[in-house]
C-alpha cells in the first residue's frame, strides 16, 4: 500500500504573509455557506472530512458548502499566529475553526478566552465517552472536543537493530545506549507537535530532573532534529536510522507496508499516555452554526469510521487511509475490515499525561529545549555534555516563569541566563576535548618553526662567509 504523506510547500516561510492576505480577501468577499478551518493536519484527512461533511450538509440543508483549509505551519507555529492575530482583531480573526494539534493548545487557547462553548447535538451526545483510560476526551466547560486519539511510542527498522547486536528497546531510557548513537532520529519539538508532547511526556513520566539526563542521553544520540514531523519515520523505513520517536499513525503506515515483524512499534509500559487530538471553535467564528455542524459531523459514528475503516470500504475513506484511533467504542467492535487492531479501551499500560501542566509549559519548553539540546546539538553529539554541571531551572521555577513568559524583556533576561549556564555544561567539558585537537597541530606548527629557524641561521651564516 503506498502511504500518502504530507506535502511541504515551498513557501513554508510566507505562510504567515498569505494567511493575513487570504483572510483579508475573505472579509472583503463575505463568501456564505463556507468553513474557514486552520489546522496542522495533512492532506488526508482534510480531503477525507471535507467531502464526506459536504455530502452530510448538502443532504441535511440542500445547500453546497465551501471549506477553506489554512495552514500556519505545525502546532507551535499556529499557536504563535492565532495569538498575534487576536492581538490585533481582539473580536475575531476570520476563521471558524481550529483542528487537530494535540489538546494542549486549547487549553492554552481556553486560559485566554479565544474559545467559543460548543453546544453537540442531543442525537450525538448520548453516544458519546468522557473518557479513555483516564484521558479526557470533552473538555469540562465544553470549549473542545476530541474525535480521536493517538499514542506515542518507538518506531525500529529490526534489521538495522540486528545489525547493531541491539535488542528492540523497551524505554525511552534504553535508547540512551551509546550504541544508538547516530542511530536515532526525532523532529524538533519546537516545529512539531507531537515530538513537543513525547520530550513532555518523558519529562512527566520519569520526573523533572531524572527525565532532563535521560533526554540529554537521547541528544548524545540523536543523528538530527528533522524540520518534518513524519522524516524520522521515513528515516526508519529507509534504514538511515535504527530507532525514531513516532506518532503511532506514522508507526502504523510503516507496519501496513513492512510487517509488523521488520516494523516493531513499542509503547513504553507505564512511560507513555494516550493523548486526545481536539477541535474546537475560535472567537468570533465567522460561521459558527457550520463549525457546531462540522464537530457534531466529527463525533457521529459517520465521521468516527472514517479514522478507521480501509479506503474504499463501506462507511470508510475514499483517497486516503487516515490510521488513526476513534474515541468511540462501537469502531472497534463492529464488523467490518479496520486498519488499526489496538484498542485504546482495553489498554492498561499508560500513564496520565497533566495536559494543562504541558500547556501552561509548551511555549518555555520549546525554548528550554532549545538552549540546552537544540542549539548546542553539535557539542552534544560529539563529546559527553559535563551532565555534573547540569544546572536547569527547577520544574516549579519553569511553570512560575511561564506566567511571564509573554513579557519580551523577562524572557530574555532567562534566555541569557540558560545560555551562560549551558556554556558551562557544554564548553568547560569541550575545552579538554579541543585541546587534545590542537596539541597535533602546535606540534606540527612548532615543527615547521624550528625547521625555519634553523634554515634561516645556515643562509645568515652562508652570505657572512668570504
Amino acid at each position: 500500500m503506498k502511504t500518502r504523506w504530507p506535502k511541504i510547500s515551498r513557501l513554508q516561510s510566507r505562510k504567515p504573509l498569505l494567511l493575513l492576505l487570504f483572510l483579508f480577501c475573505t472579509t472583503l468577499s463575505g463568501q456564505a455557506e463556507e468553513l474557514i478551518i486552520l489546522s496542522p493536519h495533512w492532506e488526508g484527512i482534510r480531503y477525507e472530512f471535507q467531502w464526506a461533511f459536504q455530502e452530510v450538509y448538502k443532504k441535511e440543508t440542500g445547500k453546497d458548502l465551501s471549506f477553506k483549509w489554512l495552514d500556519a505551519g505545525g502546532t507551535s507555529e499556529i499557536l504563535r499566529f492565532v495569538r498575534s492575530e487576536y492581538d490585533k482583531n481582539p473580536k475575531g480573526i476570520n476563521i471558524d475553526l481550529f483542528f487537530g494539534g494535540g489538546v494542549e493548545p486549547y487549553e492554552e487557547l481556553k486560559r485566554q478566552k479565544l474559545l467559543e462553548t460548543i453546544a453537540i447535538s442531543d442525537a450525538v451526545s448520548t453516544q458519546l465517552v468522557k473518557e479513555i483510560a483516564g484521558v479526557p476526551l470533552i473538555d469540562p466547560e465544553f470549549k473542545w472536543y476530541a474525535p480521536v486519539i493517538g499514542s506515542f511510542g518507538i518506531l525500529c527498522n529490526a534489521e538495522v537493530l540486528r545489525l547493531l547486536k541491539l535488542p528492540v528497546p523497551q524505554t525511552w531510557e534504553d535508547l540512551n545506549n551509546p550504541k544508538f548513537h547516530s542511530w536515532l532520529a526525532s523532529s524538533d519539538p519546537r516545529k512539531s507537535g507531537s515530538s513537543h508532547i513525547i520530550y513532555e511526556i518523558i519529562l512527566q513520566a520519569y520526573g523533572w530532573e531524572r527525565g532532563w539526563r535521560v533526554i540529554f542521553g537521547l541528544g548524545q544520540n540523536i543523528r538530527a532534529f528533522s524540520a518534518q514531523s513524519n522524516q524520522p519515520a521515513k528515516d526508519v523505513e529507509s534504514g538511515e536510522v535504527a530507532c525514531a520517536f513516532a506518532y503511532d499513525t506514522q508507526a502504523w503506515w510503516a507496519q501496513q507496508k513492512y510487517g509488523k515483524d521488520k516494523m516493531p512499534y513499542v509503547l513504553p509500559k507505564k512511560l507513555t499516555a494516550l493523548t486526545p487530538d481536539a477541535v474546537g471553535i475560535l472567537k468570533g467564528a465567522p460561521n459558527r452554526e457550520i463549525a457546531l455542524r462540522f464537530i457534531d459531523f466529527l463525533m457521529s459514528k459517520e465521521g468516527q469510521r472514517l479514522w478507521i475503516r480501509p479506503k474504499g470500504s463501506a462507511g470508510g475513506p475514499k483517497q486516503y487511509d487516515l490510521a488513526r484511533m476513534p474515541v468511540l467504542p462501537f469502531a472497534y467492535s463492529e464488523s467490518g475490515p479496520k486498519l488499526i487492531s489496538f484498542n485504546p479501551f482495553e489498554w492498561k499500560e499508560s500513564f496520565f499525561l497533566d495536559s494543562d501542566k504541558a500547556s501552561k509549559r509548551w511555549n518555555i519548553l520549546n525554548d528550554l529545549l532549545g538552549v540546552f539540546i537544540l542549539e548546542p546539538h553539535s557539542f552534544l553529539r560529539t563529546r559527553k555534555a559535563n551532565i555534573s554541571k547540569l544546572d536547569l531551572p527547577s520544574e516549579t521555577e519553569i511553570l512560575d516563569d511561564a506566567e511571564s513568559w509573554n513579557n519580551f524583556l523577562f524572557k530574555d533576561l532567562k534566555l541569557r541566563e540558560w545560555k551562560s549556564k549551558s556554556k558551562s555544561i557544554y564548553l568547560n567539558q569541550g575545552d579538554k576535548d579541543l585541546l587534545l585537537l590542537a596539541l597535533p597541530v602546535l606540534i606540527l606548527f612548532l615543527f615547521v618553526a624550528i625547521n625555519l629557524g634553523k634554515r634561516r641561521r645556515l643562509f645568515t651564516i652562508k652570505r657572512e662567509l668570504p
